[in-house]
């Protein structure tokens, strides 16, 4: 199986990606062959490519998602988690539900993993709201969530959105004031030197699931399938 994550490669969910895939050749027979970082673009995009079916599988976080289907939205509405516990529940509760729907779409969910917290990180203190007037603020491409927050701020602040994909970022980060996104996002990227401030409250939890293609899962037995999907709940749990 051909799949792919944003995941740059190196990092620690590489590895664990890299480790997952290893743990399947040994103890279930198939060949699961990992392919991170940017080669086939943002979210979006790999999303696109599992949809014309040159990946088998994926990781994608809720932007990718959504390409699936809109529903997934509704994962990452704001301010709608409030700590770890609640995150932990959602994911339980949310699984079955998030099967169902990918089903519908010719998909099979693997796991719903935790990428953690997203806050506002700044190059200056963001303390009060007159503090956004006239920040360049990144938003991720396409996402739904982020566009309607800064759309807010636009609004009534004047801040100016800069839309771009999650790589182009580093080539922007001397026009932009402000990013979203998780610590582990920020560190793994490489922006915590230029966005040192970072805003108390959360805006939305973030999490990221493994999807594959039905046909291609259907095409296993039912011994394989089951263990497959066992060891991919595993690398699920423990990537949280």
């Amino acid at each position: 199986m051909t799949c792919s994550s944003i995941a740059p490669p190196g990092s620690l969910f590489d590895k664990l990606l890299k480790e997952g895939a290893e743990k399947i050749r040994n103890e279930v027979g198939v060949e699961v062959v990992w392919i991170s970082g940017n080669a086939f673009g943002d979210d979006v995009d790999i999303a696109k490519a599992l949809k014309n079916k040159k990946l088998d599988c994926a990781i994608l976080t809720v932007n990718g998602l959504k390409t699936i289907s809109r529903y997934f939205d509704v994962l990452e509405l704001p301010f709608l988690v409030k700590n770890f516990k609640e995150a932990d529940f959602l994911r339980g509760r949310m699984l079955t539900i998030l099967n169902k729907l990918a089903e519908e779409e010719g998909y099979v969910i693997s796991g719903l993993a935790e990428v953690g917290f997203v806050y506002l990180f700044s190059k200056t203190p963001l303390r009060k709201f007159e503090d956004f007037r006239g920040k360049t603020f990144w938003v991720w491409a396409g996402h739904t969530i982020e566009e309607e927050v800064v759309n807010f701020l636009k609004k009534n602040f004047g801040v100016i959105p800069v839309k771009a994909n999650i790589w182009d970022v580093d080539k922007l980060k001397k026009e932009l004031d402000i990013v979203i996104g998780t610590p582990y996002v920020l560190l793994v990227l490489g922006w915590q030197n230029d966005f040192k401030f970072m805003m108390e409250e959360p805006i939305v939890y973030l999490t990221a699931s493994g999807i594959m293609r039905k046909e291609v899962f259907d095409k296993m037995d039912k011994s394989t399938q089951e263990k497959l999907m066992k060891i991919l709940y595993e690398y699920s749990e423990k990537a949280s």
